[in-house]
């Protein structure tokens, strides 16, 4: 193990933002987590956005939550929107979704791919304006042969843009999604089923999804135990 030495000449010579990743790396891998904060920092200061992402979520472990939104902002537009949406499901674990929406629509806005599908878990689970109005929005941006929302397409589609009108809500969603032909929407409306308790609903869904050629509902029949869209990765 490198000796203390090593870590404070490391912090104090190196100016390269990767070279201080790696190393604040290496320093998380030989646990020695003083001298891979202060690395991770100095690499942040150098505007890499891993590290940057990185001492957003450092400063949100610590409660100072306000910093970290900042940190993680930067990393978003330094091409790393990660540490948004992990705040957003850390908004979500503490029961503060009005916080976890606010900073989940920044996640979309800096193109996260899971952040939309967040917003709709939230739109069904909370009901709070905001979210039904942004994805009312992207219904409003959707052709209507649903061409945005091919597979692969990161968007959650027309098929949740009732919510906060249409008191029909999931059946209303579903016949939008069929209509549009959006298999996305299908596998999306299958994860909130999954979560409200109605496997066997969210089943019949993902094998819709699947028999229309959505690659991705092979692997959602597979894991409809987990409730909710997975969180993002940490760097």
């Amino acid at each position: 193990m490198p000796p203390d030495s090593f870590w404070l000449a490391a912090h104090a010579h190196l100016d390269r933002a990767d070279e201080l990743v790696s190393l604040a790396r290496a320093a998380d891998d030989y646990q020695r987590p003083h001298f891979a904060t202060a690395l991770w920092y100095k690499a942040a200061d150098a505007g890499h956005p891993d590290a940057l992402a990185h001492t957003a979520r450092h400063q949100d472990a610590q409660g100072h939550y306000t910093e970290a939104e900042h940190l993680a902002r930067q990393a978003a537009r330094a091409g790393n929107p990660d540490a948004l949406l992990h705040l957003a499901w850390r908004r979500i674990d503490a029961g503060h979704h009005d916080q976890a929406a606010r900073i989940t629509h920044q996640a979309a806005d800096a193109g996260h791919p899971d952040a939309d599908h967040l917003l709709v878990w939230l739109a069904e689970q909370t009901d709070l304006p905001d979210t039904a109005e942004r994805l009312r929005q992207m219904s409003d941006a959707t052709p209507p042969d649903g061409s945005s929302h091919s597979e692969g397409s990161n968007s959650p589609g027309v098929s949740f843009a009732g919510k906060s009108t249409d008191t029909d809500g999931p059946h209303a969603a579903e016949q939008l999604a069929h209509t549009h032909h959006d298999t996305n929407a299908l596998l999306q409306l299958a994860w909130l089923h999954t979560e409200a308790g109605n496997h066997r609903h969210a089943h019949t869904l993902a094998q819709q999804a699947a028999h229309a050629g959505n690659s991705h509902a092979t692997h959602l029949l597979a894991h409809l135990q987990h409730p909710r869209p997975p969180h993002p990765p940490l760097a």
